[in-house]
């Protein structure tokens, strides 16, 4: 069986991950979302995973139920199998200390949730030059 690329997506707000997933494939029909409730829910769902069948990229809200987007990320930093998977943070706060904290623990950017279409556009341009870039 031959594995189809994804993004691997957690965010407790459902509206939010409609609205990035749509523009996502909008511009990009190909892409794959598996979508995750809370940061819990994507740690258990990516400790089970086989490698081969790992996301491409790992998109996690901060504040999530359970777990933090910093949480999950701090528990997949121990393991060397996602060490080669982009990790994003998107969140609505900027708080210097959220950014500090997904950093140290791997992740590869930190978006603050858009407020226009415009800004929603960058950061999808910006998750497709990392899928492209894993796809090479």
């Amino acid at each position: 069986m031959v594995h189809t690329p994804y993004i691997a997506f957690a965010d407790d707000d459902a509206d939010d991950q409609e609205m990035l997933a749509q523009r996502v494939i909008e511009h990009y029909p190909g892409v794959h979302f598996e979508f995750f409730k809370d940061g819990q829910e994507i740690t258990h769902y990516l400790e089970k995973c086989a490698t081969p069948e790992l996301p491409i990229i790992i998109l996690l809200d901060y504040k999530m139920p359970f777990l933090t987007g910093a949480d999950v990320l701090k528990t997949l930093c121990g393991d060397s199998r996602f060490n080669a998977i982009h990790k994003i943070v998107w969140s609505t706060s900027g708080n210097n200390e959220y950014r500090s904290k997904c950093f140290e623990f791997g992740a590869e950017k930190y978006f603050t949730k858009p407020n226009d279409i415009q800004q929603l556009d960058e950061i999808v341009s910006q998750l497709m030059d990392m899928l492209r870039i894993s796809q090479e």
